[in-house]
């Protein structure tokens, strides 16, 4: 049966900055990490790399500053760093097998700790169903008679901490995706996308059967690149000047140092080819399709950006190029970017995820947010050393904050990214707030308070609600909305009975005083 686990958790217990800290993992959803700069976001992307030891963890060791320290100074001795899975059944987990026992994986750590001494250490292992450390033998106990015997030898019974090596067949890929290393994930990177579809290119090239049309008739392929690597072997071999004036001397050189006789041979390398091939492919693209292309290293970092998210979806269309699991951590992808490619990253994220990739960003801008697509938005907050975290789905979020994201490709989400938030009902209201701030002096940008039109009173209720589960104030502004009797409207009494619901201590609901309907008349 497929072993077909999910990624479900990450949990950190005083690593760097963050003392304690849980985020679920949603199948099919995109991870969207908000909050101020120091808040912990990139901690946390860090946090799943290690753990899953993407290759700039592999030759990693802990250092004091990974260890979390408190307002008064104190250091951690311990950190952890656990990413937990989830599976239907039981033989969809991995898997691991001991002496004896089969011992199901539900998870992975890594645990970093500080001596008394001061020395810094660390294990990785993996976790059974109690979240306990999977240990298992590869020794048999030694026979009563043997034990005695041997005793000297150091061969007995030995249990050992169960590694992710031991699953690595079954663990995800792992794309930690910075703005600072674009150029290395794309060409350096032997992971890299451009380089796996590079690779791929070049091994088809020399095996596939496929016919090459000359002039005078056609060549079938590769058969004729061997034929002509077989030709270049031989014409390197006998060139003259080689033959008769560098091989001799070199030999007779080198011979001198080693005190025999050396022989030395020019031996074209197939894989050699090959990996020469794959680097020439480096990708040229033109933006207008009247310009020549131009090679991508040579455009700017925005674009190479967006190539970079490009390969990662072509490589989806090519199975035997990433595993069945593939985690991508972006930082910041926006970085460079204008609205509109930044919309678009959003677009291609949310359909990565939908093919089964692990989708978690850090991200300051309001464009990589959508209600109306699916996502979990969580935003980290940090106060007197700690941080916490609000979460909303965007598939539990009220229908009139979907509409209004729907209607308006920027989406009013900018409130996301700041301490507090007013909402009012249109862009009039929103105008006239703002030159309330401005006739008073305050700024409100420099204090990050976003001032917010929800389209109508009937949608502020939804942003009130996301606001709140977000851990951001807010104050809610609805029109006075008076009837000529001097009632209020049933729809704005409707919708500030259901803000009240959403109000926190430092939360506020006032209204404009306005033209009453029997007024106008």
């Amino acid at each position: 049966m497929p072993i077909d686990y999910k990624l479900s958790k990450v949990v950190i217990k005083s690593f760097r900055g963050i003392d304690q800290l849980e985020i679920n993992l949603r199948e099919g959803f995109p991870t969207v990490l908000i909050g101020s700069n120091n808040a912990g976001k990139s901690t946390v992307l860090a946090a799943i790399a290690l753990a899953l030891n993407n290759p700039s963890f592999n030759q990693w060791s802990p250092e004091e500053t990974d260890f979390y320290t408190d307002l008064k100074g104190n250091r951690a001795s311990e950190f952890l760093v656990q990413v937990l899975f989830q599976a239907e059944r039981e033989e969809g987990y991995p898997a691991v097998h001991g002496i004896g026992d089969v011992h199901v994986v539900h998870g992975l750590q890594v645990k970093g700790k500080i001596t008394r001494a001061g020395k810094i250490s660390h294990s990785r292992t993996l976790l059974d169903a109690a979240m306990k450390t999977i240990t298992m033998s590869h020794r048999s106990p030694l026979k009563a008679g043997d034990k005695e015997r041997f005793a000297e030898h150091d061969v007995n019974y030995r249990v050992v901490n169960a590694r992710l090596d031991d699953i690595y067949d079954f663990t995800p890929e792992v794309w930690l995706f910075k703005p600072q290393n674009i150029e290395v994930s794309l060409y350096v990177w032997k992971t890299g996308p451009i380089q796996k579809l590079s690779k791929l290119l070049a091994q088809r090239f020399l095996v596939d059967n496929w016919v090459l049309e000359v002039p005078g008739g056609q060549r079938k392929m590769p058969d004729a690149l061997h034929a002509a690597y077989g030709f270049f072997r031989r014409a390197v071999d006998d060139f003259p000047f080689w033959q008769k004036e560098m091989k001799p001397k070199l030999e007779a050189i080198f011979g001198r140092y080693v005190g025999a006789p050396a022989q030395i041979d020019l031996k074209p390398s197939t894989q050699v080819i090959e990996d020469w091939l794959a680097q020439q492919l480096a990708i040229s693209l033109a933006t207008d399709p009247q310009s020549a292309p131009t090679p991508l290293r040579s455009m700017g970092d925005g674009w190479q950006a967006v190539i970079r998210l490009a390969a990662l979806e072509a490589l989806t269309e090519f199975k035997e190029l990433i595993k069945d699991r593939v985690v991508l951590l972006l930082e910041e992808p926006e970085t460079h970017l204008h609205p509109h490619l930044r919309r678009r990253i959003r677009k291609v994220l949310g359909e990565l995820a939908a093919k089964g990739w692990v989708i978690v960003l850090s991200t300051h801008s309001p464009e990589l947010v959508s209600f109306d697509e699916k996502q979990v938005i969580h935003r980290l907050v940090r106060h007197a050393g700690k941080v916490t975290s609000g979460t909303v789905h965007t598939d539990q979020i009220d229908p009139e904050a979907k509409l209004q994201s729907k209607l308006d490709e920027r989406g009013a989400h900018d409130f996301l990214f700041s301490t507090a938030a007013i909402f009012c009902e249109g862009k009039d209201d929103g105008f006239a707030t703002r030159l309330g701030f401005d006739k008073t002096s305050m700024d409100y940008d420099g204090r990050s308070v976003s001032i917010t039109p929800c389209g109508d009173v009937g949608a502020i209720p939804a942003f009130t609600s996301i606001s709140s589960k977000l851990g951001i104030r807010w104050c809610a502004v609805t029109d006075e909305d008076l009837l000529p009797d001097g009632s209020i409207k049933p729809m704005t009494l409707k919708a500030r009975q259901k803000i009240d619901k959403h109000k926190g201590v430092a939360d506020l609901q006032i209204m404009w005083p306005g033209i009453s309907s029997a007024a106008s008349a």
